[in-house]
């Protein structure tokens, strides 16, 4: 069966997540389809020009949860399987999730008995060295995800975070096998067995990924993870005869093919991740010109004495902003994870009530959101009544843009991590979506 024939299926724990890897098998005639709907993950009358993305959103479930989550959406797919697929999973650059129980549950829905895991992405920065995530050069849990209000990073070694939901054998591969080239990794992964195993491969480079790749794009036996970083590497091999090249055979490009975008007159931006470089991003934006910025108090929203005020007051000013760019978030408060999922609710609710008081008033001219953080992202869409989200290209590696198909038109929707980027970054997005600029001041 050719590449043309196969179609491609991505699972991830975050809507963000989702949409930046899916959009690596982007071309001009393979498009690309996130879905996040529990009861229909997937659209099986869809043929293999539409590369299907789901968000499974269980990062923030126990294992047990996140494992029967997965195998649920992922045994949907077992009617076609017959037909030819790629499933790819993705996990978090950063460690966060449940990566050992959803590796698990989708080895168990299709009937594979190993998975090769490389969750480098160099071109956003991430390595893995000896086994060890590294960013920047410095091992995980020496940066500020140690300090993730949500999911604290206590150790730079993969192995521990997968060991959490896969009670079964887990191996290295170590740099050096790698650079050795495909028969080097595929003599290491070619033994016979009877449990599950996950192979933990270290990669420095997109070269290291692309060897990855071409080891494992095309043996049905072995279940692909990674980030953004092996997908682009795999989409070398999945997507000949779609953008009609052949396999690479160097260094692959940071950038997948990306559509032409339309400049947007308003922008909304919305910032709901707590981490810390999201705020440093809200707060740059905040200082450029031209922009309106709404800060919430998360401590207020979760008190009930002081939710109602503080929903009006942010309310009234919300509807009578006049600027092009409006920018909500969240204050620096932490709040626990039972209540921050509350906090995006609202957030989502009043970005959406001003989204609809612009699709209104300017029926023809085009509207842009921004959302940072999975959960601010995901609760946006659907508050918005999303049917899909078609994933066109990237603003910049590792934040993919798409069209927000809605009931009664399409908005133009920037996605990102929050701790994804630098100071500059939003600035740098809403500049894009414009076409002009926005920067009077260099943040750091």
């Amino acid at each position: 069966m050719n590449n043309t024939q196969l179609r491609i299926f991505v699972i991830a724990d975050d809507l963000t997540g989702a949409a930046d890897t899916a959009i690596q098998f982007r071309t001009s005639v393979r498009k690309v389809r996130v879905g996040f709907s529990e009861t229909m993950p997937w659209n099986l009358t869809l043929d293999s020009q539409v590369v299907q993305a789901y968000d499974s959103e269980s990062r923030a479930l126990d294992s047990e949860q996140a494992y029967q989550k997965v195998l649920k959406s992922t045994s949907l797919l077992k009617p076609i399987l017959h037909q030819g697929v790629h499933v790819y999973k993705k996990v978090d650059a950063t460690l966060r999730g449940n990566m050992g129980a959803e590796i698990l549950a989708i080895l168990t829905a299709l009937g594979k008995r190993t998975a090769l895991l490389a969750p480098a992405f160099p071109s956003t920065e991430r390595t893995v060295v000896d086994g060890r995530l590294l960013i920047h050069g410095i091992p995980v849990n020496e940066t500020v995800f140690y300090s993730d209000p949500i999911h604290p990073i206590t150790s730079a070694v993969i192995a521990d975070s997968v060991t959490k939901g896969f009670p079964f054998p887990i191996h290295q591969i170590p740099l050096a096998t790698i650079r050795a080239g495909e028969t080097a990794i595929l003599q290491q992964i070619q033994t016979s067995q009877v449990e599950p195993r996950i192979f933990i491969a270290d990669a420095e480079t997109n070269e290291d990924l692309l060897k990855i790749a071409r080891a494992i794009g095309d043996r049905e036996e072995v279940l692909p993870c990674g980030s953004g970083g092996l997908a682009y590497a795999l989409s070398t091999l999945w997507n000949v005869g779609f953008s009609g090249g052949s396999m690479l055979t160097e260094t692959p490009a940071t950038q997948p093919w990306t559509e032409r975008h339309p400049i947007c007159e308003k922008v909304m931006v919305t910032v709901g991740s707590a981490h810390t470089m999201a705020h440093q991003q809200f707060n740059c934006l905040k200082q450029q010109v031209g922009i309106h910025a709404i800060t919430l108090s998360s401590t207020r929203l979760t008190e009930t004495s002081q939710r109602t005020d503080e929903l009006l007051q942010a309310s009234k000013n919300i509807l009578s902003a006049e600027e092009d760019i409006l920018l909500i978030g969240l204050a620096s408060e932490r709040v626990s994870l039972s209540k921050s999922k509350n906090l995006e609710s609202t957030l989502s609710s009043l970005a959406v009530m001003k989204l609809q008081q612009w699709l209104k008033q300017h029926s023809h001219g085009q509207i842009g959101l921004v959302a940072t953080g999975g959960d601010t992202a995901l609760a946006v869409c659907q508050t918005l009544n999303a049917t899909a989200i078609w994933s066109e290209g990237e603003v910049m590696s590792g934040i993919p843009w798409s069209r927000l198909e809605l009931n009664d038109g399409e908005i133009i929707f920037v996605s990102k991590a929050g701790a994804l980027g630098t100071a500059n970054t939003l600035v740098d997005i809403v500049e894009w979506m414009t076409g002009r600029s926005a920067k009077i001041i260099e943040c750091k």
